[in-house]
């Protein structure tokens, strides 16, 4: 009995030793048509995924203005009952100054039965007047009630939509960053220029531009001194070799095109290219021509300015 616990016992340790030595399974990296196949999925999630925090930012918006709008009809509403309360009291205390009707007739007792009949046409009229202000009174209470209640269901629909697209933005921007790991898995990094002044996205696109375009040699980027996204370190400039070619005018297109189709997962904010400007959300034909500046170089006919949203 002892000798089978021992050889138990052995195949045991030996087997815990193996199952901890062994190597976890390679996994392998998703091919370039895959690549490309999840990202186009990932556009389109994307799509109707921020064309729902589109409805949602237009609903919220109109309950924003319904909400504003409501306020400003309580409190008015509020303004009148508290008239309509003052008005009842002082009506009140004139009627019947702590006693019932019968003695508020006596107080008006008189020889003069012309004088008696003014003075009970007056309470009757202090009657009318104090049945019609509590008519008024109620029904005012009744619509500040509904004025409450409107005012309630805005701030929950404003707070459930604003969830709503808080997750919503959450979930673009997890689409975003798995597409972007994407991109990192097919592209091989080299140093084409400079990163000094550069924010570190800005760094990271030009490195999967330099990986996925291997006849660029240089792009540059940070400009001290400039008042717009290349002194902020958010814009590159992909330098064409041969620009004036037609194979460097379709490498410039090829480029520009490959940034339009990526621009989100990039984070573009804006192209130039050949004299003509291109904004993210436009048509990929969309290019609006710009005015002369002078070279080539000012004209962007020697290089693809990318301007990027971070």
């Amino acid at each position: 009995m002892r000798s089978g616990r021992v050889v138990a016992a052995a195949l045991a340790v030996g087997w815990l030793a193996a199952t901890a030595w062994a190597p976890p399974p390679a996994q392998a990296e998703p091919s370039a048509e895959e690549v490309k196949t999840r990202i186009a999925q990932l556009e389109q999630e994307y799509d109707a995924l921020d064309e729902a925090r589109a409805v949602n930012a237009l609903v919220l918006e109109q309950a924003q203005a319904q909400l504003d709008q409501t306020v400003v009809q309580l409190a008015a509403s509020e303004a009148r009952l508290a008239d309509l309360e003052t008005r009842l009291t002082q009506v009140a205390l004139y009627q019947w100054q702590g006693r019932d009707l019968s003695q508020s007739l006596a107080l008006f007792v008189s020889s003069d039965s012309t004088t008696l009949m003014e003075r009970l046409a007056i309470l009757q009229q202090v009657s009318d007047q104090f049945d019609d202000l509590l008519e008024q009174y109620q029904s005012e209470q009744a619509d500040l009630l509904q004025l409450r209640a409107q005012e309630e269901a805005g701030l929950t629909t404003i707070a459930d939509r604003g969830t709503e697209m808080t997750q919503q933005m959450a979930e673009l921007k997890e689409k975003t960053a798995e597409a972007r790991n994407l991109l990192a898995t097919v592209v091989s990094p080299r140093d084409v220029g400079a990163n000094t002044g550069l924010t570190t996205h800005a760094i990271e696109v030009k490195q999967t531009l330099a990986g996925v375009f291997t006849e660029i040699t240089n792009i540059g980027g940070y400009r001290a001194g400039d008042w717009g996204d290349h002194g902020a370190g958010r814009a590159l400039d992909v330098m064409i070799p041969n620009y004036g070619s037609p194979a460097g005018v379709e490498l410039g297109d090829t480029i520009a095109r490959w940034c339009q189709d990526n621009a989100r997962v990039l984070g573009v904010k804006y192209l130039i290219w050949r004299q003509r400007f291109w904004q993210t959300g436009w048509g990929v034909d969309s290019w609006q021509w710009m005015a002369d500046r002078g070279s080539p170089t000012q004209n962007h006919y020697d290089h693809v300015h990318i301007s990027l949203n971070e």
